[in-house]
């Protein structure tokens, strides 16, 4: 995991825990409460594929070198199968996220306290491109100002 990766996967454990202490506001039965599911769901495999690969480089430091070769190209396949697996499982989550937003700030729109607690979870959840390209936008614009000479 990078950095990046680390902060995402922050965010996705403080949305997971607001949608615990929130439980009672999104019963399971609504949409919110299935994206706090699959928030929930995505964090333990993310989790699962963070325990995996420390178990996997303390195991390869305590073997010999020759053994430990002959893991680390065994390790180079799997690894790539590990890598998608977790981004699959984080791709979902935000997805997740950013339905979270728009329902919890509807659902929140009287409770500012609560919502004020929200706010600070999801900093700078962004759509991705394919949703901007719903809208009719693929890119940012630049705004250029033009200087007249006189």
């Amino acid at each position: 995991m990078n950095a990046r990766d680390i902060r995402r996967y922050e965010m996705l454990v403080r949305v997971r825990d607001f949608g615990s202490a929130q439980s009672d506001l999104f019963p399971a039965s609504t949409l919110g409460g299935q994206a706090f599911a699959t928030v929930a769901a995505s964090v333990a495999a993310v989790s699962q594929h963070v325990a995996a690969a420390l178990s996997g480089h303390s195991s390869v430091a305590r073997t010999s070198k020759a053994v430990a070769a002959r893991e680390q190209d065994a390790g180079e396949e799997t690894s790539a199968a590990a890598r998608a697996a977790f981004e699959t499982a984080m791709d979902e989550a935000l997805a997740a996220v950013q339905r979270l937003d728009a329902i919890v700030v509807n659902r929140l729109r009287h409770d500012r306290a609560t919502l004020a607690v929200w706010k600070p979870t999801t900093p700078g959840v962004a759509a991705p491109v394919p949703v901007l390209a719903a809208f009719g936008r693929t890119r940012r614009r630049r705004h250029m100002s033009v200087v007249r000479r006189g």
